[in-house]
């Protein structure tokens, strides 16, 4: 079987390259500029592990470390290397951690300079995790202009909603992400409250004027947080028509001191 067939025969939760070790130094280096990523994958595993034979069992050793948020995150010099990204690649592709650690190395390979993005777009679509699938989206969102953009596309239209939600805050870690007001819009027609919010917050952020009528309707939605996002954007967007509007009579009576504090600011030209 050809070294492609090979590849495209493995499933996603146990994918893996294939042995290299008849192909020279040379042959690798041409296909880390293959199309198929699965291609690049393998021949940039196997030329990293040629070059450093210690570098793969280094990354496996390594355990993730809580945060003070709460998450895990990889802390260690290996991961300065560009080249330790094929390892960390490979064992996120591989899928034997645990959501939370997986989750920790969809961010890190994110990070790690000059790492192929296609194989954490590849998590981010088909893993079958929604924690993995967002950290892939959101990593990629933060630290690459390239694929950041693709990615969030990716978690807009994911099937779990808290998937989606990070793919709209993650909106704001790109470069571009003003670029997809039109997505923006359409996500605050979501089913999902969270999602409703954080388009709201995103379209406020960018400043989307277009977006102000879409955002009115918001007012009455029966999500508080929904309801306090979609005035913070509309302030921003046009503080002395928002001033006017009899919506926040209604608002008013709301005990949320959030809501309270920007209801009092529209009082001041």
């Amino acid at each position: 079987m050809s070294l492609f067939l090979c590849l495209m025969v493995m499933s996603p939760a146990s994918w893996s390259a294939p042995p290299q070790a008849e192909l020279s130094t040379t042959a690798l280096e041409q296909q880390l500029d293959h199309e198929d990523w699965r291609v690049r994958h393998a021949a940039g595993l196997a030329l990293s592990t040629r070059l450093n034979p210690s570098l793969p069992s280094a990354v496996y050793e390594i355990r993730p470390v809580p945060t003070r948020a709460g998450t895990l995150r990889f802390h260690s010099e290996i991961f300065s290397d560009p080249a330790a990204s094929w390892s960390v690649a490979e064992r996120l592709l591989q899928g034997a951690d645990g959501p939370e650690t997986r989750s920790a190395l969809a961010a890190l390979h994110a990070s790690i300079p000059q790492s192929d993005a296609a194989p954490l777009l590849y998590i981010a679509k088909h893993d079958t995790s929604p924690a993995v699938r967002s950290a892939a989206v959101a990593g990629l969102a933060r630290y690459s202009q390239t694929a950041g953009l693709k990615a969030i596309e990716i978690g807009l239209v994911d099937p779990d909603a808290r998937v989606r939600a990070n793919a709209v805050s993650s909106v704001g870690y790109h470069k571009e992400g003003s670029s997809l007001e039109a997505e923006l819009l359409d996500a605050l027609k979501d089913p999902d409250a969270q999602v409703r919010s954080q388009a709201a917050r995103m379209l406020g952020w960018i400043e989307y004027r277009v977006a102000y009528v879409a955002l009115r309707t918001l007012l009455s939605d029966p999500a508080e947080e929904v309801r306090l996002h979609a005035l913070r954007a509309m302030r921003t967007i046009d503080p002395a028509q928002t001033r006017s509007l009899p919506e926040l009579e209604a608002l008013k009576k709301q005990p949320d001191e959030r809501m309270q504090v920007i209801l009092k600011s529209l009082q001041t030209p």
